[in-house]
This record gives C-alpha cells, structure tokens and sequence, in this order.
C-alpha cells in the first residue's frame, strides 16, 4: 500500500528538504509532480463518542472495508463540528457518527458530505448507501 504525503508535510519533516530547498520545489513543480500528492480520498470517516462505542465504529469500518471502500476510523472530539472538518480534510465523502444511543438503538448516523443529507441505517442498511 502506498501512503501519499503532502509536499508541506515532505519539506516540514526531512531535514534535507527543509521550507529552504527552493530548486527541489521548483523541480517538483516544473514537471507537475506536486499535481494531487498527499490527497487520498475516503469514502467514510468513522467518528466514535467514548469507549462504549468503539467496538460498534470497528465492527461497521470492518463491513464497510470488506467491500474495497476507504474506511477511517477515529475518536471523536467533544465538538462534532470537528469531527466534520477532519473527515472533509481526509478527503471523506460520509461521514459516521457512533456514540452510545447508537449502540443501543443499533443505528449509525450518516450524513453525506457533499449533500449534506443525513441518515440513520442500521449497520446491515449501511452499504446501500454507497454504490
């Protein structure tokens, strides 16, 4: 599996490609090598509320990963807001939220990024909505 990084982040942690290196940027940039790296895009991003629901976000990414789609899987910040700008950032498409009304309803509450629309499918239900 190949892991894209950004150019900032290239130049940010390698001593040899500091922010300095102005001739390897404009090399990478002549030749269009920077075009598009460091974005992977994911399908869902799994946020979970507290440890009762961590289980529940990892039995639904395992579903959702045996079908060839990009899963990440993270524990939620206290502000859900944020949850929703990192999953942007991660290039995300949905975005899950579990916590533990979910668990004891069985329910996962989804919202389409783009659309903004929002569902509550049950783990099986879940798949529907990605094809």
């Amino acid at each position: 599996m190949i892991t894209w990084i950004s150019s900032d982040e290239l130049f940010k942690n390698n001593d040899n490609l500091n922010g300095d290196d102005s001739t390897f940027k404009d090399f990478l940039n002549v030749h269009n090598l920077l075009d598009g790296i460091g974005h992977v895009y994911h399908d869902l991003y799994i946020a979970y509320l507290g440890d009762e629901s961590q289980a529940m976000a990892f039995q639904v990414g395992a579903i959702v990963r045996a079908k060839d789609f990009k899963v990440i899987i993270n524990r939620a910040p206290k502000n859900l807001k944020k949850s929703v700008n990192l999953a942007l950032k991660n290039g995300a498409k949905w975005l899950a939220v579990i916590g533990s009304e979910e668990v004891e309803k069985n329910i996962i509450r989804l919202k389409n990024l783009e659309t903004k629309e929002e569902f509550t499918p049950s783990p099986k239900e879940l798949l529907g909505y990605f094809s």
